[in-house]
């Protein structure tokens, strides 16, 4: 099973681009027809039929047609101008098989332009362990992708030893995964520098917090603050280094949005 998965991994992974061979309207249409725009804030599932393999074969690559893969299900379509964006989930023939989660970018005339594997969902063939991936659309524009990996022990008890967390910035250009940034040891609110913040859950700080929230962010960098009051504040922090007046450029996509949302409601 471990081979298994090495084959498969190495096989998805990797990027691919191509074109759909023998594409013509109808089919394509066909294809869009099996996909939804997906709800916001709300996981994906396969709620829909599987996509035709005639389908598949004309307008997902090569990589899709190997004896290993039995069905590819639509989670969910989003169309940006000069490109398509499919999302996939791929079921495979192994009788514990994994199912693997798939983004795809299409041409508006049907052309592939790249794949990416973004996550697993499988039990590993012993019982040790299991992997489970969820997937969802926050706005028009940004994916989140959580993976968790988990131990299950000789009494049949579940445990998770690793979260992976991951953002797609999508747009006219297709896809791009969103890096996060390493948060300095001992921050109040790392979250703020690692995922983008739920706001129904922030809300319910109080306001002082929201601001510390904030402008850790910017301290993490080692902006130097102008009030007496932030000054002092993060003086006291022992991970806080003051070494720039602006670092704005510094601040990765995760953060930015972070920021606005803790301003909009320390303000609200």
């Amino acid at each position: 099973m471990r081979m298994y998965f090495l084959i498969l991994l190495i096989g998805l992974m990797l990027p691919f681009r191509g074109l759909a061979q023998g594409v013509n309207k109808k089919d394509f249409d066909e294809l869009l027809s099996y996909f939804k725009i997906p709800e916001k804030n709300k996981e994906l599932h396969s709620d829909y039929d599987a996509i035709p393999k005639r389908l598949t074969d004309l307008f997902l690559g090569n990589e899709f047609q190997n004896g290993l893969i039995s069905s590819i299900y639509p989670l969910g379509i989003l169309d940006k101008d000069n490109s398509i964006i499919l999302i996939i989930e791929v079921s495979h023939t192994a009788d514990t098989g994994p199912e693997t989660f798939c983004l795809i970018t299409l041409s508006p005339c049907g052309n592939l332009i790249t794949s990416e594997f973004i996550g697993i969902t499988a039990m590993d063939s012993e019982g040790n362990s299991k992997y489970e991936c969820g997937i969802t659309l926050l706005n028009d524009s940004l994916l989140f992708v959580h993976q968790n990996d988990i131990g299950i022990d000789s009494s049949g008890n579940e445990y998770i030893y690793k979260i992976k967390n991951y953002y797609y910035l999508i747009n006219k250009n297709g896809f791009s995964e969103i890096k996060s940034s390493t948060p300095s040891s001992g921050r109040k609110y790392p979250e703020s520098s690692l995922k983008v913040l739920d706001e129904k859950e922030v809300m319910k700080m109080s306001k002082t917090d929201l601001d510390i929230m904030r402008n850790e962010i910017y301290a993490n960098y080692g902006y130097r603050f102008k009030s007496k009051k932030w000054k002092e504040y993060f003086s006291a922090q022992s991970w806080y280094k003051p070494m720039f007046d602006d670092v704005n450029d510094k601040l990765t996509l995760i953060e930015k949005i972070n920021i606005i949302t803790l301003m909009k409601l320390a303000h609200y």
